[in-house]
């Protein structure tokens, strides 16, 4: 299973002219595994507060993606992650944890400071869908 960084949804919504492509293949890839793609009610959030488009809402709770609501568990281990690693932001902690507790494998994100991070899961970096 994957998991989603919002910024990767974002970069789509937003026909990002740097990370589109790239963004669009991750997202490719993630939905041809055919397993469910994890993802934070947090997402919800962060994606809606950049477009007005209903269709993302509906893409977003209508398709392969499963969302997870911040519950005690992730809360906690969000924490927890956030005390190991200092830099690591609030949110991206409770991306990380919920992809965690949700058994995800692997975080597809483009925010260069938890590519290094060591929480347990394997961060793919979204360089690694660039074509060419």
């Amino acid at each position: 299973m994957f998991a989603l960084d919002s910024n990767v949804l974002i970069y789509i919504l937003e026909r990002n002219e740097t990370f589109f492509e790239s963004a669009q293949h991750a997202l490719r890839v993630a939905l041809d595994s055919g397993k469910p793609i994890c993802l934070s009610t947090l997402v919800l959030a962060e994606v809606l507060s950049g477009t007005a488009d209903k269709q993302a809402l509906e893409f977003l709770t209508a398709s392969q993606f499963t969302l997870h609501d911040l519950s005690q568990d992730i809360a906690v281990l969000a924490g927890t992650l956030r005390f190991s690693h200092h830099s690591l932001r609030t949110p991206d902690a409770i991306h990380l944890a919920t992809a965690l507790i949700a058994g995800a494998r692997q975080f597809i994100t483009n925010d260069d400071r938890l590519w290094k991070i060591d929480v347990g899961i394997e961060i793919v970096p979204l360089p690694k869908f660039m074509k060419g």
